[in-house]
């Protein structure tokens, strides 16, 4: 009996080092990202790193004077949740070019909290990825109390 209890002693806190990393790793929007900076992010595609629990597209940007900035774009929110909006690994890939809006990094870092990303090249050119607001249409719906 006293071997079943230290075995189960051992494995237990082998799991609980084993989960440690993945706590220690984990992070929150506020200690990375701005709230109140938001921009946008265009260019191309150059890493694609779809790793549980989240995504990250790497991004060539080139600026107005020719030089060319890396950006990192995180899509809020997890794989399993990307799946049901049928966003894969094969989505976005290496070579496509891509426009993003979201939060930016803080303290200058170039990291984009990628809240839309707009697909503008690929075979679903066009596709929106991710919390895109859509502009309303102009039509207005009043309700008439004499109907």
């Amino acid at each position: 009996m006293k071997l079943w209890h230290a075995l189960a002693s051992i494995a237990l806190a082998g799991f609980a080092t084993a989960l440690t990393p993945a706590a220690q790793a984990h992070h929150s929007f506020a200690s990375e990202f701005d709230a109140s900076l938001t921009g946008e992010v265009k260019g191309e595609v150059t890493g694609v790193w779809w790793q549980n629990p989240h995504i990250r597209y790497d991004v060539a940007m080139k600026l107005p004077n020719g030089k060319t900035e890396m950006w990192a774009l995180l899509p809020p929110g997890n794989l399993p949740a990307y799946r049901t909006q049928n966003w894969s690994e094969q989505t976005v890939t290496v070579g496509m070019q891509v426009s993003a809006k979201g939060n930016m990094g803080r303290d200058g870092a170039k990291k984009l909290y990628a809240t839309c990303i707009n697909l503008d090249s690929g075979p679903e050119k066009g596709r929106q990825l991710g919390r895109c607001v859509v502009a309303q249409s102009e039509s207005q719906i009043t309700a008439d109390p004499n109907v």
